[in-house]
């Protein structure tokens, strides 16, 4: 009966086992005003939950040209913490200029623990959508990507809706000229 409560209490005292969930994160009405005077015009932030488990996180951006994988941006690993309570991610984007007047964008990504990454990603294009790509937590399965928020573009009079399907990747992405989206991968790499 002791070993029996033992383990129970070593069970329930463990920090999270092998589940990891992201889920958005829903502004208060201050931090939402805080964010619109910074200049980013498009920002989601999701909280993520869970214990790693000698394993890592992998952020990246990747960058579709008409449905096809044509890189990957601002690939950030090495997660120094293991275990997350309610830690915030982002992805962000401000729009600029260039000198011959094209859309650019200053991409930004945060991850668990405040790293932040950025670039300037120059797309050429005239319409774009931007938008979440999961709704509700998800939880995410090793070696398996999920898709977090995206952004898509065009040179065409319209545009549709990039959605994917909780965190899948959005399957009408040969619709747009290009897309940025932000990718997490739970891995044993390091």
């Amino acid at each position: 009966m002791m070993v029996m409560l033992a383990l129970v209490t070593l069970a329930a005292c463990s920090p999270g086992g092998n589940k990891l969930t992201i889920g958005p994160y829903e502004l208060t009405e201050k931090e939402q005003l805080l964010i619109e005077r910074t200049g980013v015009f498009s920002i989601d932030y999701f909280k993520i939950n869970g214990h790693l488990d000698n394993a890592d996180l992998q952020f990246s951006v990747e960058v579709y040209e008409n449905g096809k994988l044509k890189e990957e941006l601002l690939k950030m690993y090495g997660m120094l913490d293991a275990s997350f309570k309610n830690e915030l991610i982002s992805f962000g984007m401000f729009e600029t200029k260039n000198e011959e007047e094209q859309q650019q964008f200053t991409l930004e990504v945060g991850t668990p623990g405040g790293s932040l990454g950025s670039s300037t990603y120059e797309t050429g294009m005239t319409a774009s959508v931007y938008g979440a790509l999961i709704d509700n937590k998800v939880t995410l399965a090793k070696e398996q990507p999920l898709y977090l928020a995206g952004w898509a573009g065009t040179t065409k009079d319209v545009i549709p809706t990039l959605r994917g399907e909780n965190g899948q990747l959005p399957e009408n992405l040969a619709s747009y000229e290009k897309v940025l989206l932000l990718k997490v991968l739970w891995t044993d790499e390091k």
